[in-house]
């Protein structure tokens, strides 16, 4: 042992630390297993080297059945680190150890968790983790657990989604309800104003709020590091990256505001905006997507567009006929979950269409129509459950060579066919009742 460690073990034993020379020290030693199993076999060759003085003190007594006082004997060095106990039996020495060691290591994991444990018992929940799916945790005073749900949230403590497939609805007394996406984090603030219900901090990652009717005179608080909205019961999704954050606005309507800047803007069912930290930039777009016009020909065909397709029964579904450019796709409301995409070309029947998912190629060309993401076997169109998050679908149209007939087959060759008109769209999949 380093000749400053050994010191170091003297003074804690002798009682010379001062207070946090001591919670420096006990740190020390929870972090290194060789420090705790030195500091045990300090304690007890403590109470076996005082043992051993005991008795030789015993023994250099000519009448010490006599129980009279003497003069106390000068103590060595070694006995100056030693308490004034009495004499125990060997077995004590051992318990002596195991209890010093065990009390250590219940004052060290009281100390390090003391702030979370007490702010969770004076915080009172605000919410409840409703839903869950893949890993979860919940930060509070830097200390970072896995959460499942039934669990409460309280102001202060940050819920974190996993990447990938993590997600957690959560849900507050009012009816409010927030779906966040994978790798997104968000706590509840105190509110900053006596006419906030609930403040919702989303410092990264996707969240979906559908918010119930607040009282009158009151409203919910979101904010990201760059827009604050103010919320009196709508839907929308805030979507949080870095420089940037956007507001999808679904139903009903909410007032935000620039962060760095005060810009405020008004924002209606069907808006978008992206607020950076220089200004809010509003795009309106329409609640019903509308196809390209059919302007493609055999030998350029155009893709116009994409369906939503409920793979139960093989027809669209309402509302995502044709799927706009972020477009939200809730699987809590939609009439199925099992759903398919399908790639719209004029003319409707081209030569072949090569698809890709998230950046991902489809295997093969879809040579028949209809020209499904995930195909179909004689008009039976294959299904899928999209995952919670944001996904791109990309569809490129090859055209037939002049002269060439127009026919469907199952194992088209592109080789000197000509490329039509791509395209590409984005949209969200949100999981709320």
């Amino acid at each position: 042992m380093p000749a400053k460690a050994h010191i170091e073990f003297e003074r804690y034993l002798a009682g010379d630390m001062s207070a946090p020379e001591t919670e420096r020290f006990l740190g020390g030693v929870e972090r290194s297993p060789e420090d705790r199993r030195r500091l045990a076999r300090l304690i007890e060759d403590q109470a076996l080297l005082f043992d051993i003085l005991h008795e030789r003190a015993a023994a250099r007594r000519p009448h010490a059945s006599a129980r009279r006082t003497e003069p106390a004997a000068r103590p060595s060095s070694a006995a100056k680190l030693l308490p004034r106990v009495e004499r125990r039996a060997p077995w004590a020495r051992w318990v002596t150890a195991a209890a010093a060691v065990l009390l250590i290591g219940v004052a060290l994991l009281v100390r390090e968790h003391w702030a979370a444990l007490t702010h969770l018992t004076l915080a009172p929940p605000v919410a409840r983790i409703e839903r869950a799916r893949g890993e979860i945790w919940t930060v509070s005073d830097g200390t970072r657990r896995r959460a499942q749900a039934g669990e409460s949230l309280r102001v202060g403590q940050e819920l974190q989604t996993a990447s990938g497939a993590g997600l957690a609805v959560v849900a507050c007394e009012d009816g409010t309800r927030a779906e966040l996406s994978p790798d997104t984090a968000a706590a509840f603030a105190p509110a900053s104003s006596r006419h906030v219900t609930y403040e919702l901090l989303v410092t990264r990652g996707t969240l979906s709020a559908s918010v119930a009717a607040q009282p009158p005179g009151k409203h919910m608080l979101v904010r990201s590091p760059h827009v604050d909205i103010a919320v009196l019961g709508t839907r929308f999704v805030l979507a949080v990256r870095p420089g940037a954050s956007r507001v999808t606005m679904q139903e009903g309507e909410v007032r935000i505001r620039n962060r760095n800047t005060g810009e405020t803007a008004l924002l209606h069912a069907g808006d978008q905006a992206v607020v950076d930290n220089q200004r809010v930039h509003i795009a309106a777009r329409p609640q019903i997507a509308k196809r390209l016009p059919p302007t493609g020909t055999a030998q350029r065909p155009v893709v116009v567009g994409f369906t939503l397709i409920n793979a139960d029964t093989n027809l669209p579904i309402p509302g995502f006929d044709p799927m706009a450019q972020n477009a939200v796709l809730n699987l809590g409301t939609l009439p199925t979950t099992n759903v398919a995409i399908r790639a719209d070309t004029s003319p409707r029947i081209v030569k072949a269409v090569a698809l890709e998912y998230d950046g991902q190629p489809k295997k093969g060309l879809e040579g028949v129509y209809p020209y499904m993401l995930w195909g179909d076997s004689l008009g039976v169109v294959s299904g899928y459950r999209p995952t919670p998050g944001w996904h791109t679908v990309k569809a490129v149209p090859y055209g037939y060579a002049p002269g060439e007939e127009a026919a469907d087959t199952r194992t088209p060759s592109i080789a000197n066919a000509p490329i039509g008109v791509g395209l590409t769209l984005r949209f969200l999949v949100i999981d709320t009742p």
